[in-house]
């Protein structure tokens, strides 16, 4: 697992599956909450890390099957709303709780992604 931290924010990077296609658990350093960005393989490892924070969302970028191998496992467990572009929401094994759009923030803790929608990878 690779890892930044500051005071704000902290990255965990999980390598997993086969592919080692990354998985990111992103937090807020001072409030906890988290996101989870893509869930590729090996829902165990997903869920070590993501059970240290309070994740709010699960964000995907792209449907991709090797970016959405342990969803459905984490998804139930953590029991948190999936975000996808609309341009893969066709592509889920379920549908999507809300859509991400170019430009849109998502908020957790102290923190604010902003959405960049990158045709072949959103």
């Amino acid at each position: 697992m690779n890892l930044f931290q500051d005071a704000e924010i902290k990255i965990s990077k999980l390598p997993l599956g086969p592919y080692d296609t990354n998985c990111y658990v992103v937090s807020c350093s001072r409030t906890k909450e988290a996101v989870v960005i893509d869930a590729p393989a090996q829902a165990g490892r997903i869920l070590d890390e993501a059970r240290r924070f309070k994740v709010k969302y699960i964000l995907i970028t792209h449907a991709h099957p090797d970016h959405l191998g342990a969803l459905a496992q984490i998804r139930t467990v953590l029991r948190v709303p999936v975000g996808v572009h609309t341009s893969d929401a066709h592509g889920l094994p379920q549908p999507a709780d809300f859509n991400l759009e170019d430009g849109a923030k998502v908020r957790f803790g102290r923190q604010t992604l902003k959405v960049i929608h990158a045709p072949g990878h959103t």
